[in-house]
C-alpha cells in the first residue's frame, strides 16, 4: 500500500477505522533501515503479527502498547551478555 493511495480510500476507511488507524502507521514509521541487533527478526515478526491483528480488528493503543513491550524486552534479551 503507498500513502498517495489514501486519497482514493476515503469512504473504505470510513467504513473500516481499524485499517485507517494501520494505514496511518505508514505515515509516521520510518521504513528507511531496521536496528542494527540480532533480535530484530524476531522484533519484524512481531511487528507483522500485530499489524495482522489490527487489520483483524484489535484495539490499535493495546496492540501497540504490547508490541513495544515485547519488542523492547526482545532488544534487552539480545543484547544482553
Amino acid at each position: 500500500m503507498r500513502i498517495s493511495a489514501a486519497g482514493r480510500l476515503t469512504d473504505y476507511f470510513r467504513k473500516n477505522p481499524q485499517l485507517a488507524e494501520a494505514f496511518k502507521l505508514l505515515e509516521e514509521a520510518d521504513l528507511a533501515t531496521e536496528p542494527p541487533f540480532s533480535g530484530y527478526d524476531l522484533v519484524r515478526d512481531a511487528m507483522t503479527a500485530a499489524y495482522d491483528s489490527i487489520l483483524d480488528g484489535a484495539a490499535v493503543d493495546q496492540t501497540l502498547t504490547a508490541l513495544n513491550e515485547k519488542a523492547a524486552r526482545l532488544y534487552r534479551e539480545s543484547t544482553s551478555d
